[in-house]
């Protein structure tokens, strides 16, 4: 058994349009907020989004789910009119012990997951070997690993690992946002392929530094980086 990991540094919206019709078994992915931390967080994020999850709505097949943070005030209604697949429910994650800022007298202690899935609901395509709550607890103050401390919104490992556990082995995720690579190397740790999109070459170099060169003592894993537009050169074979 082989897995494949395939980072592409471009913008989405043009690697996108290369990935096959319907080839894609999983989306979880971390968009931008317009919170003006990374490349393209602006005021034009939501129209960034609504094309992008219009290609995902393409590559994803039928059936089968797609997993996006997602602010938890107004703009979440902005993340809910704007991506175009089928809301299923609202997952939360609670973090008691992180750093926070007030909203009016609350102070800000938790972020959405919006669950969609592309067409109707099937209960055969979703992994339920392993169930879980509807709230994720982080109770531990987030001490960021050495490799994501310049990623002003790295997401915790232990949770986007169990978002990939949707999938099933040997599955594609996909995250075309995605950042310092938590994604990659969550789909690594349950044998799952992925394909990671970031347009930032800074972070792209922290996600070959993070998920490029792991091996494994059960099967081979093939690393492919590509620079969108040139030609796509093979890292590691392991």
């Amino acid at each position: 058994m082989s897995n494949f990991y395939r980072l592409i540094q471009g913008d989405c919206l043009k690697v996108l349009p290369t990935i096959e019709t319907q080839s894609i078994d999983l989306i979880v992915t971390d968009p931008p907020y317009g919170f003006g931390r990374v490349i393209n967080d602006d005021e034009n994020c939501y129209k960034l989004i609504n094309k992008t999850f219009l290609e995902i709505k393409r590559v994803l097949k039928i059936h089968h789910h797609a997993f996006v943070f997602s602010p938890k005030n107004e703009m979440l209604l902005k993340f809910l009119n704007v991506i175009p697949l089928h809301f299923i429910e609202l997952l939360w994650l609670y973090k008691p012990a992180d750093e926070t800022f007030p909203r009016g007298r609350w102070l800000q202690k938790s972020e959405a997951i919006i669950h969609y899935v592309n067409g109707d609901w099937d209960e055969k395509i979703i992994n339920k070997e392993k169930y879980a709550h509807d709230t994720y607890i982080r109770k531990k103050v987030a001490i960021k690993e050495e490799m994501t401390k310049n990623h002003p919104c790295a997401k915790p490992l232990e949770i986007v690992q169990d978002l990939v556990n949707s999938a099933f082995p040997n599955d594609v995720v996909l995250d075309p946002f995605l950042g310092s690579g938590t994604t990659m190397f969550a789909s690594q740790n349950l044998k799952l392929n992925c394909i990671g999109i970031e347009i930032s070459p800074e972070y792209c170099e922290i996600v070959k530094n993070r998920c490029f060169g792991r091996r494994f003592l059960d099967h081979e894993v093939e690393y492919r980086f590509e620079v969108f537009g040139e030609t796509p050169r093979l890292e590691v074979i392991a």
